[in-house]
């Protein structure tokens, strides 16, 4: 009576392949949405560095500490694309890192100012959308030879303070 249809697997979003595209990222950023396990691991270092750039403001006194967790997430994130070697001026990890501080700077300034029609927000907002297209032309240049199929969990790497996370399938770094 009823069909049973071969439904097929959904994609794996940890392809790189399938890297996050700006919009994600923008919306990580800006705090939209929780970590969820479905979500790449670029989206999660997304999330966390804009808030390291947050509190990096915030609690000065703690930059040190802030920097270094930057840092293993940075490591994290190049390890998890296997692109440690950069694409044009720069890692994948250090490129994002570089994003999230121009956006958290331009929300900053969208909401402290008291004239949003002030060059410096205009400037902040441009810079982030000239970042967003480096991001896809970014990705664009990772090529398919360099896509893994495992899942990376940023977070572990964080908390280890290395960029050494964990690996959850069975394939592990090339």
């Amino acid at each position: 009576m009823f069909r049973h249809e071969h439904r097929p697997a959904p994609a794996d979003p940890y392809r790189r392949a399938q890297l996050p595209d700006w919009h994600q990222l923008v919306a990580a950023f800006g705090g939209h949405g929780r970590d969820r396990p479905e979500d790449h691991p670029v989206v999660r270092a997304a999330r966390m560095l804009a808030q390291l750039h947050r509190d990096r403001r915030e609690l000065p006194h703690r930059r040190a500490e802030i920097d270094s967790r930057r840092a293993a997430l940075i490591a994290a994130v190049n390890h998890c694309t296997h692109s440690d070697r950069a694409v044009g001026p720069e890692s994948p990890g250090a490129f994002l890192d570089r994003m999230a501080a121009a956006q958290v700077y331009a929300n900053l300034l969208l909401h402290t100012t008291t004239d949003i029609s002030d060059q410096r927000v205009h400037d902040a907002w441009h810079r982030l959308a000239a970042l967003a297209d480096g991001w896809t032309d970014l990705i664009a240049g990772i090529t398919d030879d360099e896509i893994s199929g495992a899942r990376y969990d940023v977070g572990v790497a964080v908390r280890r303070g290395s960029g050494q996370g964990r690996w959850t399938s069975e394939k592990g770094p090339a």
